[in-house]
């Protein structure tokens, strides 16, 4: 629970600096923590442990997206995974 209150935290002093890749990282991340919840159920409440599952979840995808892009011939989009990797890295 620590954790999720830590990436709401960090969330709002994203908003407040301005800092846009950031700021959309810790949605996303939060939106997935929300998927996880209703997963759950109703009233279930994430553990620390159900949040570091979603963050490791979230950081395969990014290394996916890394290897797919830079095969792809795409290293702008490599660049822009590798840094959403690192803010979500931060928290694992």
């Amino acid at each position: 629970m620590e954790l999720q209150k830590k990436i709401s935290e960090d969330l709002k002093s994203a908003l407040k600096a301005g800092d846009q890749l950031k700021l959309t990282v810790l949605r996303m991340v939060n939106s997935a923590l929300q998927n996880k919840k209703i997963e759950k159920g109703k009233d279930a409440e994430l553990t620390d442990d159900d949040v570091l599952q979603v963050l490791s979840k979230e950081a395969k995808k990014r290394k996916e997206s890394v290897i797919a892009f830079e095969n792809g011939g795409r290293p702008e989009l490599a660049e822009a995974e590798k840094k959403e990797l690192v803010i979500i890295e931060e928290y694992l």
